[in-house]
C-alpha cells in the first residue's frame, strides 16, 4: 500500500508542477523516507472523527 501511496505523490507533483522533472529514484535509505503512509491517518473521538496530531506536526516539520 505505501508503493501505492508513493506512486500517487509522484504523479501528482507530475501533473501539478510542469516545469519540474519528476521521477523514481532508487536510493538505499537506511532510515525512513520523508514519504509516509500511515493506515489510521484519522480516530476516533467522542462520535467523531479526529486527525492523528502527531503525523500533523511531522508534516510541518518537513
Amino acid at each position: 500500500m505505501s508503493l501505492l501511496f508513493e506512486s500517487f505523490v509522484r504523479n501528482l507533483y507530475k501533473r501539478e508542477l510542469h516545469k519540474v522533472k519528476v521521477y523514481r529514484e532508487n536510493i538505499n535509505w537506511r532510515l525512513d523516507g520523508l514519504a509516509k503512509y500511515y493506515r489510521e491517518a484519522v480516530k476516533s473521538y467522542r462520535g467523531g472523527e479526529k486527525l492523528r496530531t502527531a503525523n500533523l506536526y511531522q508534516l510541518f516539520s518537513y
